[in-house]
């Protein structure tokens, strides 16, 4: 990382640069983005204004009217926030690893109940087998797990050993419709 946050102009070829959130001196770094609608969030590494070092900040961007919003999440844990299901989005905090969900309209933070380590390489998928059944939210883990959480009954499953751990190689899932779960290491 090094450059800044850009919106690129798909049909023109445009860049546009993202200015940092005024709240913050400045972006050390960024997670994992996503869209919802007309919201760019995601996890942005910022230096608080007077300091040296970086926190984890859950930020909206507004791509409609091409500005921040004044909300943020700060001390969340990790590099990632779910994509979004029904209108929220799931992050965790470091202060308890639990894992908490978002409404993106109202803003509205509701603990899930579920603990969890950091979240990486995540998506939603039916799962109709298994100790945790329904819409779940599954996600790779450093240490090579794959964890099945489901937010409506608050039940969570580990299976560990599925992947090599590693604490630096990013990871995707995604699920096929022949049932499978496909993951890139």
């Amino acid at each position: 990382y090094g450059g800044g946050m850009h919106m690129l102009d798909l049909k023109t070829g445009k860049r546009t640069d993202i200015p940092v959130h005024p709240k913050y001196d400045k972006m050390d770094g960024v997670g994992k983005l996503s869209t919802a609608g007309k919201y760019l969030y995601g996890i942005v590494y910022f230096i608080p204004q007077g300091s040296t070092s970086y926190i984890n900040v859950f930020v909206m961007y507004d791509m409609d009217q091409e500005k921040w919003l004044d909300f943020v999440i700060e001390n969340v844990e990790g590099q990632y926030v779910s994509p979004e299901k029904d209108g929220k989005v799931y992050y965790n905090m470091k202060s308890d690893n639990m894992v908490y969900g978002l409404d993106l309209e109202t803003k509205a933070i509701t603990p899930t109940g579920i603990n969890v380590g950091l979240m990486r390489g995540d998506g939603f998928a039916n799962i109709t087998s298994g100790e945790v059944q329904g819409q779940c939210y599954v996600n790779a883990t450093y240490e090579g797990g794959i964890s099945v959480l489901n937010f409506d009954t608050g039940k969570r499953v580990d299976y560990m050993g599925m992947l090599d751990g590693s604490p630096a190689n990013t990871r995707d899932m995604e699920f096929g419709s022949d049932n499978r779960l496909y993951v890139g290491e």
